[in-house]
């Protein structure tokens, strides 16, 4: 089992149904069903999606994609986002530019990363 399945594996059984699809080009795109969200969104939950470079874990996670119609609870569209295709699928959903401030191969994971986005999520601006 390569390190990016074991850590799939962990990330399931916290988020049941997150799958990983292969891209042509050796990365991977990772869905995570069903995120509950916090107040302050348009909707109480949504599906997550971010892209996994070839090189991971060495080059770290960078920005996140949810369901295009995700907005703030009263409407307007989140701080930083845009409606940007995700690598290696062509689907337009919303792109988040939320980044981890350092990222430790060693030591970060699937898992570490899915923590940032939901610490986005807090934020609902």
């Amino acid at each position: 089992m390569s390190l990016l399945d074991e850590q799939l594996h962990v990330l399931q059984e916290k988020y049941e149904g997150a799958s990983m699809q292969p891209q042509p080009d050796g990365s991977h795109v990772l869905t995570i069903p069903n995120v509950k969200l916090p107040d302050g969104w348009s909707a109480p939950q949504t599906t997550v999606k971010f892209h996994i470079a070839p090189g991971y874990p060495h080059g770290a996670l960078d920005c996140f994609w949810v369901e295009p119609t995700l907005r703030l609870k009263n409407g307007a569209q989140p701080q930083n986002t845009n409606i940007t295709p995700i690598p290696g699928t062509g689907e337009p959903w919303l792109w988040f530019s939320w980044h981890k401030s350092h990222w430790n191969a060693n030591r970060d994971t699937l898992t570490t990363y899915m923590n940032v986005i939901y610490e986005r999520f807090k934020k609902a601006q």
